[in-house]
């Protein structure tokens, strides 16, 4: 990581002075200094207010060096620390092979924000491109990977806002990697004035930030396009010799553009490409990163590019130009051709039309995303802030309202919709949503498995976790079956079908198939994608699940363990499969050791929740709630009765508790009920729980099999006149379908032996 102030012509007023001034002061602060899981070891970039330390991990889990970039501008209050908390944890979310891995983020005890990301033993890319001697063409390349990790974190809705060299290294092995993505967002502070003029360098800013407007996909195009032109040139396009000339030529709308020195010698549709990026007006610029992508592909491959226009004369000039050989033998054979000459165009019509199809289809949908986003931002919002279930409920009106006579970009928005919906654990919200996808594909495509299969599955997990498991199994039965047949079982939509399969088994009780087939799907995403990937992560965390539900804690804490080090070093330690794992090997922990050896994990999982999702959501209560449960299991009675009670009102005001885990957490709550003595409240909400898990996944399911165990020693407690008969009965069912040996007989054992 190198130094870049922007161009030492830049002046942007002595707040900045005074910043440069501290560095020996904050350096010697925080070199030595462990923060979190690091220690800081030497200084390593400096620019506007931020600076970069390497840091080494020291907690002993594994080895790791990384960056540490800090902004000592001001403290963040309350309502700033709890935005840094969210916004980047959406940041560790970004998993893209050309991006700098966010892996933890916090606040520093003067206040100061700090992000931990991973370390980049680089060149800036223009070095880079000039110190290998690249061609034109390996210099495009270089972009286009640069690109392609801008359009996967627009398709996030992130706004990179600060595109240039030193953000952009080429490690050793000649892989780019994009840095500080998001993270002047993230380091706004108290959003003084000082920090809005950080969040972008003035020499790459585009004209919108330039003038104090908010940055955009708009906008990390023209920084796309200034960073381009160096690449390809060697030099910066930007002739101001001030800040104040850069402002005024941003309010006059001239845009910039090549020299003639920079345009000679490159091939005219790189100077278009170039010139689009940069318009002043940010409409006239590509519209998203995909399209600039497509153009700089194009470009390699001897298309044409849009950037240029679509004369027949000019597109028929690219296709000689990269199938001269064929195009000679197509003229000699033109006559025996004729024939079939209305065949063919209509093929070549039909391929055309479908790239053009699903490229305006990804187009609409990301314009109609990006005003529907709109409503969330401060400016527009005005006196009223929207969570982000407000956005997607005003988009989900607006989706049914204004694109009634758009049925391919409505069924393709419900499914973001219904996806983003269920993450947020808003069940009514997420089915509705993916059965309107499914409808609206039904009646465009009829049954073409490729354009249903995602609704389709989408619906099936839905459906399946909101208690119908039946008919999730028969629907992903039918989608793994002919997934394999017409993609293939290595395909990523088959492994994650027959993933799917696998949750909807453990739902319904079918412990051993579901074990079986997250097993086979674990081991070909492993082969496919590699241990690291995000999707092989997610099927390890459910592995852990069944491992510890099938009673074997030894293998779920040593599958566990090895798992979450991968996660942490992989994806972060504030991604959600990493809170995820953590979480199983938490309750893995609890049948091995017992429940207060459990409660360091469970602790761990849900201060790193907390930090993503916020304290009110309900995967942060349900972490509480186990929690209290363990405590109290381990004979803190009161404490952990309180901490279950909030939990549950906390997940019954955000989600309600209908679904499968907040039924188990009831379950829990009425164990420390048992345990206290106040059977006649575990009796109601016993049998209440039983009838609502038996419903969803069935009476032998392990999870149900638990509470008819906390309901017989209830019974037992009251002098229920049937009691012994009942425990026998409940004993003797486990025995027969689990064995002795398992921890649900071994739970009901001791309530024998009190008949």
């Amino acid at each position: 990581m190198q130094n870049d102030s922007g161009g030492e012509s830049f002046k942007t007023g002595g707040a900045f002075d005074a910043l440069a001034n501290a560095t020996a002061q904050l350096e010697a602060r925080l070199i030595g200094r462990e923060l979190g899981d690091y220690r800081v070891t030497r200084l390593i970039a400096e620019g506007g207010m931020s600076r970069v330390f390497s840091a080494e991990r020291i907690d002993g889990s594994f080895e790791r060096d990384v960056a540490i970039k800090v902004s000592p501008v001001s403290g963040l209050d309350a309502r700033m620390r709890e935005r840094f908390a969210v916004e980047q944890g959406v940041l560790a979310a970004l998993n893209h092979p050309n991006i700098s891995q966010l892996y933890d983020a916090a606040v520093t005890e003067e206040g100061w924000p700090y992000i931990v990301m991973e370390l980049i033993d680089g060149q800036r890319l223009t070095d880079y491109a000039d110190s290998a001697g690249s061609s034109i063409e390996q210099r495009v390349s270089l972009m286009a990977s640069v690109v392609d990790a801008i359009a996967y974190a627009h398709s996030r809705l992130i706004v990179h806002r600060d595109i240039k060299p030193s953000n952009v290294l080429v490690d050793s092995s000649g892989r780019v990697k994009v840095l500080d993505f998001g993270i002047a967002k993230l380091l706004e502070g108290d959003a003084t004035q000082v920090t809005r003029e950080q969040a972008m360098t003035p020499r790459y800013a585009s004209p919108e930030q330039l003038l104090g407007k908010i940055a955009s996909v708009g906008s990390d195009i023209y920084q796309l396009g200034l960073l381009l032109a160096e690449v390809l040139t060697g030099r910066s396009t930007s002739s101001d010799a001030t800040l104040t000339e850069a402002i005024q030529r941003a309010a006059e709308g001239r845009s910039l553009g090549l020299d003639p020195e920079q345009r000679h010698g490159l091939p005219r549709e790189l100077v278009l490409i170039v010139e689009q990026c940069l318009r002043h007006d940010p409409d006239e610029r590509y519209r998203d990163a995909n399209a600039l992508r497509e153009d700089l592909e194009a470009f390699l491959q001897g298309y044409p590019v849009a950037a240029a226009g679509q004369g027949r004369g000019y597109r028929f000039r690219k296709f000689v130009g990269r199938n001269l050989p064929a195009t000679v033998i197509t003229v000699a054979a033109a006559l025996a051709l004729l024939g079939s000459a209305a065949w063919y165009t209509m093929q070549i019509a039909q391929e055309r039309d479908e790239a053009q199809r699903q490229t305006r289809l990804a187009q609409e949908s990301l314009a109609f995303l990006a005003g529907m986003f709109e409503a969330a931002d401060p400016d527009v919002a005005q006196d009223h802030e929207l969570s982000a279930i407000d956005v997607l409920e005003l988009g989900a009106e607006q989706i049914e309202e204004e694109l009634a006579d758009q049925p391919e970009i409505q069924a393709n928005l419900y499914l973001a919709l219904g996806r983003t919906f269920w993450r947020l654990e808003q069940k009514d919200k997420a089915r509705h949503a993916a059965s309107r996808a499914v409808e609206l594909n039904e009646r465009l495509y009829g049954d073409d498995l490729a354009r249903q299969f995602a609704a389709r599955v989408l619906l099936a997990s839905v459906e399946s976790q909101s208690g119908n498991v039946a008919f999730g199994i028969e629907l992903l039965d039918e989608l793994v079956a002919r997934a394999e047949q017409q993609f293939g079982i290595a395909d990523e939509r088959t492994l994650r079908a027959t993933g799917n399969l696998g949750s909807v088994y453990y739902l319904a009780g079918e412990l051993d198939k579901a074990a079986a087939v997250y097993e086979d799907v674990y081991q070909r995403k492993a082969d496919a994608l590699g241990r690291g990937a995000e999707t092989t992560l997610t099927t390890a965390q459910n592995l852990v699940q069944i491992y510890r539900m099938l009673g074997d804690a030894e293998r779920a804490i040593e599958f566990g363990t090895v798992n979450v080090a991968i996660a942490e070093d992989a994806l972060g330690s504030l991604h959600p499969v990493t809170i995820g794992l953590l979480n199983n090997l938490a309750a893995a922990y609890y049948l091995a050791e017992g429940p207060l050896n459990s409660v360091p994990y469970y602790e761990d999982a849900l201060k790193r929740s907390e930090q993503v999702y916020g304290p009110d959501n309900p995967v942060v209560a349900r972490k509480k709630a186990q929690i209290g449960a363990s405590l109290a299991q381990g004979g803190e009675l009161e404490r952990g009765e309180a901490m279950q009670k909030e939990a549950l009102a906390t997940m019954a005001k955000a989600s309600g508790l209908d679904d499968p885990q907040a039924q188990l957490a009831r379950s829990n709550y009425a164990t420390t009920l048992g345990m206290m003595g106040r059977y006649d409240e575990v009796l109601d909400m016993a049998a209440d729980i039983i009838r609502v898990q038996t419903t969803a996944s069935g009476a032998r399911h392990p999870d149900t099999l638990y509470t008819r165990i906390v309901l017989a020693e209830a019974l037992i407690k009251t002098d229920a006149p049937d009691a012994a008969e009942q425990t026998r009965a409940l004993a003797e069912e486990i025995r027969t379908e689990l064995g002795e040996d398992h921890w649900l007989y071994e739970t009901i054992a001791p309530l024998l032996a009190q008949l």
